[in-house]
């Protein structure tokens, strides 16, 4: 029997290859099934101390060695590194980077193996937390649901992002991030865990600090920050930003009227509003501010000065004593919220006037008026914001 010709084989590697290089060998003389040649499969590692073996077995080896198997044989190889070193991967009709791979012999081939040093890795566990919901997205494709946890080479860098969904907003870091800002980074020096919380927005300054990008428009809000109480809010993202409750009746409710005649003549004045602004901590509405609003009408003052728009809830004439032409409307209908009671003061030079509360206190309707007088909202001792809304789901 003729000895098979084995070409010569030689390494353009660097000492962190491995490579197993495979040859037809001869039929005859060999235990191979009839018609299936034997191929010759050569281990050679890039660092001695380790080994290589196979299944079914045939290799044995540490640096280099040489077997025989039947083509159309499923090989399994597995290596065992040195010390201080791991399975970098494997190249050539072996793939992957496990400390096994999986092939089938089918013809001459060269396979690569590299180890490298082991590299000293530490934990990294990050959870979420509270009443909202977000994203926790970190460096090399970590993406959070409600935990996630990666081992890195110890000092590497980490940065995480947080992205709170629409409803949501991202009230800090606790652990190894600390914080508000919406990213924090740290080097990994340990075995680390951070806590992302999320809560519910109760103010269009919570949302702008969640959602950079965010533009005026409607959003949803909770009262006290709680899930369980929404309310639809309208956010003007000025500086700073500003929370509005939009009215839903803004045809027949929501004005106030100042009507003209006696000593305040000219054409009765009535402003409409569309919006009201509210401290949605307090739940207080600023009554004075008119920036969604619509009046029309002019009464001018006995001293020449001139009355063109109204405040929200409130009610004048100047006729005659008792006279009370002038009417106003509170209508919340379709929000979340009704008036607190008591709400309301009549006051001026001979005044007249009285609220009438709905049922639920939703709406409130207003007469006002007397000789220069009327009713209006109590008024704070300070704050701007003085009529108290209380929620009312």
């Amino acid at each position: 029997m003729r000895t098979p010709y084995l070409p010569s084989l030689s390494y353009p590697f660097s000492l962190s290859s491995v490579m197993l290089s495979l040859s037809l060998a001869a039929c005859g003389g060999s235990p191979a099934a009839e018609g299936s040649p034997l191929v010759a499969v050569t281990v050679v590692a890039s660092e001695p101390g380790g080994t290589v073996v196979s299944e079914p077995v045939g290799l044995f080896c540490g640096s280099t060695c040489t077997a025989s198997f039947t083509a159309g044989t499923t090989l399994r190889l597995s290596a065992t590194p040195p010390p201080g070193l791991e399975v970098a991967g494997w190249q050539g009709a072996c793939q992957g980077t496990d400390a096994s791979c999986q092939f089938t012999v089918s013809a001459p081939a060269q396979i690569q193996v590299q180890y490298r040093k082991v590299v000293p890795t530490q934990s990294l566990l990050v959870t979420r937390s509270g009443s909202g919901s977000g994203a926790v997205r970190g460096d090399g494709g970590l993406d959070c649901g409600a935990t996630c946890s990666a081992r890195l080479p110890v000092g590497s860098p980490v940065t995480l992002t947080v992205a709170p969904d629409d409803v949501s907003t991202f009230t800090g870091w606790s652990g190894a991030c600390t914080g508000t800002a919406l990213s924090c980074s740290f080097t990994l020096s340990s075995d680390s865990a951070v806590n992302a919380s999320f809560g519910k927005p109760r103010s269009c300054a919570q949302v702008k600090d969640s959602h950079l990008q965010a533009t005026d428009g409607p959003f949803k809000l909770f009262a006290d920050g709680d899930p369980a109480k929404p309310w639809s809010a309208y956010c003007a993202f000025t500086s700073p930003p500003t929370t509005y409750l939009p009215l839903v009746n803004v045809t027949t409710g929501n004005f106030s009227q100042y009507t003209a005649g006696g000593g305040r003549p000219g054409n009765t004045v009535r402003t409409t509003f569309q919006r009201v602004r509210i401290d949605p901590d307090t739940l207080l509405v600023h009554v004075a501010d008119l920036t969604y609003s619509l009046s029309a009408g002019l009464i001018v003052n006995p001293d020449g000065s001139k009355i063109t728009q109204m405040n929200y809830g409130s009610a004048s004439d100047c006729v005659a004593t008792n006279s009370m032409s002038g009417v106003g409307n509170i209508d919340l209908g379709g929000t979340a919220f009704a008036v607190a009671p008591n709400a309301f003061v009549v006051s001026g030079y001979i005044a007249a006037g009285g609220a009438t509360y709905s049922a639920d206190s939703r709406s409130v309707d207003l007469r006002g008026g007397g000789f220069c007088g009327g009713i209006a909202v109590r008024s704070g001792p300070s704050s701007p914001f003085n009529l108290q809304l209380i929620y009312k789901p």
